[in-house]
């Protein structure tokens, strides 16, 4: 699931880090200069990496595809900023930079074979299953694509004066959509959320807020529920801060916390219950010292001295993989060295959902960003300031780095090490 304004890729396992999320809109955050981010398909299996200096030129994308007995490693795009596999991992979709502009595309794990979207692409996602990919535009128009064949514009029938600005699906045949309307008055833009059924032309309304404020698909509880956040006059400063977040229940909407409208700070758990990271500061650092809560129950908050961040869920919904961080107020991070210095300092922890006790994970090393476990649940791969590695997930044994960054003066290239057992 994409939106249109903090392009979070709902897909993924694990969001980029630092470098492209909206929380760090902040001109006090400084950036390590090198970020690798492995975006994870499943597993130890099938990674993606972003390389780059900075989050304005975008970075190199690469892959590491698994083919059981080895690793191998391929050169995609340049300039990317986003990116995200299909359900069957064959396909990517990217967000590039190019002439001064962001530029669609799908594309082969390979890199191999690319179909251009173009420039007007408002929101996609990929169906669960298989590489079936469906966008909008601009010019309120919906497609449907599965490469390498060509797009297929898509007859639905929406509200006049109305884009479809995000998508989100539940299974192969049903979806959510999120709609900008407009009232012939660029500040009166509302938005209104519908149920789609793929192969119908019609929308099932269900939520519309007032103009000028909009709404947020998050992700579904199960087939009947699901969260959005409320969007207060389209605002990337006030999201910035963070958003009201609901969940979308027997027909009505209850507010569940306060969190950035990205992809892990809402983890449901076993279509019940879910894991929320609140915050109310673009800075991470600021965050409330219980950052994260067990909703419906409230009251079970997470027992760790530090600020928990970036949760990821193991396969079994049994353990969760966390950054620890300390808090900190504004006046000790005054400058970009403290600050950097403060990202250095963060740790890989784990938690159990049954008992909530905390284990930090001291031989993964410091500076630690996007934790994800894979498929077993065993191990957990996560990045470090420009590398990535994989650690078991029960803190056991040392951490085995598997990619590393060498900055060059032409491009960062990358340098491979397998990292199957």
């Amino acid at each position: 699931m994409t939106h249109r304004r903090t392009g979070v890729i709902a897909s993924l396992l694990l969001i980029s880090s630092l470098v492209t999320s909206q929380a760090t809109a902040s001109a006090s955050t400084a950036i390590p200069k090198l970020q690798l981010q492995p975006q994870q398909f499943k597993g130890l299996g099938d990674i993606a990496l972003l390389i780059g200096n900075d989050g304005i030129s975008g970075s190199n994308l690469f892959t590491l595809l698994n083919f059981h007995q080895s690793t191998r490693s391929y050169f995609v795009q340049s300039h990317v900023i986003a990116a995200s596999f299909s359900g069957d991992g064959l396909w990517m979709s990217t967000s590039v930079i190019q002439n001064n502009q962001i530029q669609n595309f799908l594309v082969s794990s390979n890199g191999k074979a690319k179909t251009n979207l173009g420039s007007a692409l408002y929101a996609g996602t990929f169906v669960p299953h298989g590489h079936t990919y469906y966008y909008s535009t601009m010019r309120g128009k919906f497609y449907q694509v599965t490469p390498p064949a060509n797009p297929v514009e898509i007859p639905i029938k929406l509200p006049p004066n109305s884009r479809i600005t995000g998508i989100s699906f539940f299974n192969q045949q049903q979806a959510l959509l999120s709609l900008t309307l407009n009232d012939n008055h660029y500040t009166e833009d509302y938005d209104q959320i519908a149920i789609w059924n793929v192969g119908s032309t019609s929308l099932s309304p269900l939520i519309k807020s007032t103009p000028p404020n909009g709404l947020i698909l998050g992700p579904w509880l199960n087939q009947t529920a699901f969260f959005y956040w409320y969007d207060p006059y389209h605002s990337a400063s006030i999201a910035a801060d963070g958003l009201p977040l609901y969940v979308y229940q027997n027909g009505k909407s209850t507010l569940v916390s306060h969190t950035y409208a990205s992809a892990n700070s809402v983890l449901p758990v076993n279509g019940k219950s879910a894991i929320i990271w609140q915050n109310y500061s673009r800075s991470y650092f600021l965050g409330d010292q219980e950052s994260l809560i067990f909703w419906p129950h409230r009251s079970m908050k997470v027992p760790t001295p530090k600020l928990a961040m970036f949760p990821a869920l193991n396969p079994s919904h049994t353990q969760m993989a966390v950054v620890l961080g300390k808090k900190q107020p504004v006046n000790q991070l005054a400058s970009g060295t403290a600050i950097n210095r403060w990202f250095s300092s963060l740790q890989l922890g784990t938690i159990s959902l049954p008992s909530h006790s905390l284990n930090i994970l001291k031989n993964a090393g410091t500076g630690v960003m996007s934790p994800a476990f894979d498929a077993s649940g065993k191990r957990i791969v996560y990045a470090l300031t420009n590398q990535a590695a994989w650690i078991n997930a029960n803190g056991q044994g040392t951490k085995h780095v598997f990619a590393s960054v060498i900055p060059s003066s032409a491009q960062n290239e990358l340098q491979i090490v397998s990292y199957l057992p």
